[in-house]
């Protein structure tokens, strides 16, 4: 591939996380894509052979490395209270440097997913992994595993749907530590988490 096709190929790609968190997956057109990256059609066609294998590259790509981000974190520490806090954090920070990014991944992920492939780990199987941890060690209340990844992640995602509706004007790093202390008493945390900020 020549540098001018591989810099076509990251155009397309970088327009559609963008069209793809802004408009919705089933929302944006192939028409839609070729105008937000600036190339005919057709040139998107000779990069991607369909809609559905660009969205499986990019959600599988970027769905992974976000995984592979959020386990690296969680080795770092071996309090699940402490891993949680860091993952938190650094969610938090991913919204504010990189929110489209962030939307494709956490807030379009329920139409993306049908066309991923999920091999290995994922960003949930992450917090269900640190979440399970805490539970089997006692750190965090006898409850379903499966459930309380869901509340965590509901706490995650639905301030930045207010924020895309302007009903919260914050960032999500502003509120960073309220939702680390708000999942871990969700959680029944024994105790707040002994970590500073990163």
């Amino acid at each position: 591939m020549t540098k001018k096709s591989e810099a076509t190929k990251a155009k397309i790609e970088e327009a559609a996380i963008r069209l793809f968190a802004k408009q919705g997956i089933q929302e944006t057109s192939t028409r839609d894509l070729a105008a937000g990256a600036g190339v005919a059609e057709g040139s998107l066609y000779r990069h991607f052979p369909s809609k559905d294998a660009l969205v499986k590259l990019l959600f599988d790509k970027h769905y992974s490395e976000l995984a592979e981000h959020w386990d690296a974190l969680a080795r770092q520490k071996t309090d699940p209270r402490d891993k949680l806090s860091y993952i938190l954090r650094d969610i938090c920070k991913l919204h504010d440097e990189e929110p489209d990014r962030f939307r494709f991944l956490l807030l379009t992920q329920h139409q993306a997913l049908p066309y991923a492939g999920q091999n290995g780990k994922t960003p949930v199987s992450v917090l269900f992994d640190i979440i399970s941890e805490g539970v089997e060690k006692g750190i965090f209340r006898d409850a379903s595993p499966d459930l309380m990844t869901a509340f965590v992640l509901g706490l995650i995602t639905q301030p930045a749907v207010f924020m895309i509706y302007q009903r919260l004007d914050a960032s999500m790093f502003s509120i960073r530590e309220e939702l680390v202390t708000s999942a871990l008493a969700c959680l029944g945390a024994n105790e707040t988490s002994r970590i500073n900020a990163p």
